[in-house]
């Protein structure tokens, strides 16, 4: 029911198809949304009260997406070990619609981000408002590619029946069966 997936950039953005994530992104955008790439822990301390708000207004909320338990992962075990973050706001005017905590490390030569958790028992997904993620993943993801701190993304378990698979499928990530488990696959090198 999940497997891991890795989405590794190419300095075009290009989706296997060859219609570009920046296409993808600007398709039909609700007013006012934009996106900020946070790499200081001190702003996303700063959006405690609104990451708050954003997890109560998510019906399907884990803990594993709390800001507790992201600090947690990221003061014990992530900065410790010299992660950086990249994590991705979505905004709708003033409000934070969707919030993609991730962290940054090498692997070899690439920087490889991962979701800003424990990275062996959640699921990776992103927290967002209800129908947000159709709208803002492909702006997170462009965010990401233009940011210059990450060559990949690991998104370990990501569960077949979550609407994140479908996205990324819709954008061109496609799911597929690997080992009996489903995995989003893209290579773009």
């Amino acid at each position: 029911m999940f497997a891991p997936a890795l989405i590794a950039f190419a300095p075009n953005d290009l989706a296997p198809d060859g219609v570009t994530l920046r296409a993808a992104a600007s398709a039909n955008p609700p007013p006012h949304l934009h996106t900020e790439i946070i790499d200081d822990w001190s702003r996303l301390l700063r959006l405690r009260r609104e990451w708050d708000r954003l997890w109560r207004a998510v019906p399907k909320a884990r803990v594993g997406q709390s800001f507790e338990w992201a600090q947690a992962c990221w003061e014990l075990a992530l900065s410790p070990r010299g992660a950086k973050l990249c994590c991705v706001a979505v905004w709708e005017g003033e409000l934070l619609k969707l919030l993609w905590p991730l962290a940054a490390a090498r692997q070899g030569a690439w920087r490889v981000a991962r979701p800003l958790n424990s990275q062996t028992s959640e699921y990776s997904s992103i927290l967002a408002e209800p129908l947000m993620l159709e709208k803002a993943v492909p702006l997170a993801l462009v965010a990401l590619t233009r940011s210059g701190l990450i060559d990949a993304l690991m998104l370990p378990d990501v569960r077949s029946d979550e609407p994140l698979a479908e996205v990324l499928s819709n954008l061109g990530f496609p799911v597929v069966r690997s080992q009996s488990a489903p995995l989003v696959r893209q290579a773009l090198f």
